[in-house]
């Protein structure tokens, strides 16, 4: 099996996939207790826009979590929030500029404090639920003829 720095393509159950290892037409969502912090340049594609992308989760559950007319804050958190320093540290292993596997992926964040306030193992049919139904509702990327591929980061 080659190293994941030689691959240039993958084949999976849609067919070839091409454009590995940059991560272009892949959405990976960095799952933590806390959120990923846009910086100046890490996370930035190559017209100089960010590719960290914040969701109103709350649309993607089936159950309300908070209360029926919550809304999940979308809004870019404080970068010395200890919490946010592990999802940023992930995110640039996944995806930072100059040393993330995936150059030109789709960051998403969701942050677990947020989603659901019960015991960490309780959660998990809520943050399962809400990614289940975000990915299935993903348009598909014109780019591609698929919906982007969703890379999940746990390591909560």
């Amino acid at each position: 099996m080659p190293y994941l720095s030689q691959l240039t393509s993958y084949e999976s159950q849609l067919g070839r996939i091409e454009g590995l290892p940059s991560g272009q037409h892949v959405d990976i969502l960095i799952l933590d207790l806390g959120d990923v912090v846009e910086d100046d340049y890490h996370f930035l594609d190559s017209s100089g826009n960010s590719r960290v992308n914040y969701v109103d989760w709350y649309r993607f559950t089936d159950t309300p979590v908070w209360g029926a007319n919550e809304s999940y804050p979308v809004t870019q958190p404080h970068p010395f929030d200890g919490t946010s320093r592990h999802a940023t540290q992930c995110a640039s292993v996944c995806a930072d500029q100059a040393w993330g596997w995936s150059k030109e992926s789709n960051i998403f964040s969701m942050n677990l404090n947020r989603t659901y306030s019960g015991p960490t193992n309780n959660r998990i049919p809520y943050f399962a639920q809400m990614i289940k139904n975000w990915h299935e509702a993903k348009e598909v990327n014109p780019a591609t003829g698929h919906k982007n591929p969703t890379v999940i980061n746990m390591s909560f």
